[in-house]
């Protein structure tokens, strides 16, 4: 990767690709502080641009480090570090697409993903290597949330608190409990988010 010149720290690749979230958030702040907001359509395809940035920035910072031969644990703990406030502003940001509101979901949603962050640290700290789950929160997790900013952005916040199922015309089959089809796309993240979350701290 030679986008950035040798003169550019690694450190300031990965504090400029962090700039994007903490714009994403005060536009959130701004429009939606509660979280539970309809904002403008702009706002989420700017979530969605701003969190794929960071994500290309944060692939970035390794190889400029390698580049520079400024490889070393100061630079690890700082992109960890990065990496953690990430995690927490994005459950936010997140919550906000939405509109899960200031609740028992959002809540739910940061101790998972502060959990899933904590435990590949941890596997980390004693293996020396970073061992990413079967579905990897930096790769598949973020391009997924990217995704769904984008959607958002074209049908709204609103659009996430009908019935799932419905919404995708899936067919109503006797072998499915009536509570599926009343479930709205929040409901399904939940679930799948902890499944996941089971699966990878298992696999650890």
């Amino acid at each position: 990767m030679k986008l950035f010149p040798l003169s550019v720290a690694p450190n300031a690749i990965t504090l400029s690709g962090f700039g994007f979230i903490i714009a994403n958030i005060l536009t959130m702040l701004y429009y939606t502080p509660n979280l539970d907001q309809e904002c403008p359509s702009w706002v989420y395809a700017s979530w969605s641009i701003g969190l794929f940035l960071y994500q290309t920035f944060d692939a970035i910072d390794g190889t400029q480090a390698r580049r520079t031969h400024q490889s070393g644990p100061l630079g690890e703990l700082f992109d960890h570090g990065v990496d953690a406030l990430n995690t927490s502003l994005e459950c936010l940001l997140f919550s906000a697409a939405m509109k899960f509101g200031q609740g028992w979901r959002t809540v739910i949603m940061l101790f998972a993903a502060m959990l899933t962050f904590y435990v590949q640290t941890w596997d980390e700290y004693h293996t020396k290597t970073l061992t990413l789950g079967l579905v990897s929160g930096p790769v598949e997790g973020i391009l997924t949330i990217c995704i769904v900013y984008a959607i958002t952005a074209v049908k709204g916040a609103s659009y996430w608190q009908q019935p799932m199922l419905q919404a995708l015309g899936v067919p109503v089959f006797d072998w499915l409990p009536k509570a599926a089809y009343t479930a709205d796309f929040g409901d399904f993240y939940m679930v799948y988010g902890s499944l996941v979350l089971i699966f990878n701290t298992v696999e650890r």
